[in-house]
């Protein structure tokens, strides 16, 4: 279906990306592009940080549900802010700026996998990786 995750800014988001350490200096964005609109869109957060993986399970857990997220996922939104509710659904662009997730990652030295899984409204399915490196 044409799924795929398109960098908007200097890293390529294919590879592992190393979180800058000083404060402010990570711009990094992204478009989900899908082109037959979004029926499902979910992201499976894995991590060799298992205090990492504490603090994801604290607000919701490792599987957010970005179109129908819980009330307990809600706060990971402010750790790292994906896009998400209803306004989702039968979106073929999908804006991410996640620049703002580098100050709480930088406390958790590790490599994050967020696994974004789209299904579109024809059915069609793919599963992108995006790498994040905390160099301790």
């Amino acid at each position: 279906g044409g799924i795929r995750l398109q960098s908007t800014c200097d890293y390529d988001i294919s590879s592992p990306v190393t979180v800058p350490a000083e404060a402010g200096t990570f711009n990094f964005t992204m478009d989900a592009i899908v082109p037959n609109g979004v029926l499902k869109f979910t992201v499976d957060i894995a991590s060799t940080n298992e205090d990492f993986m504490g603090s994801v399970a604290t607000v919701g857990g490792s599987q957010l549900d970005l179109v129908n997220p819980s009330e307990a996922a809600m706060g990971i939104f402010d750790i790292v802010p994906f896009p998400h509710g209803s306004e989702l659904s039968g979106q073929t662009s999908i804006a991410f700026d996640l620049s703002n997730a580098q100050t709480p990652l930088l406390a958790f030295p590790g490599t994050h996998t967020f696994t974004m899984n789209v299904t579109d409204k024809l059915g069609c399915k793919n599963s992108i990786d995006i790498v994040l490196v905390v160099v301790k």
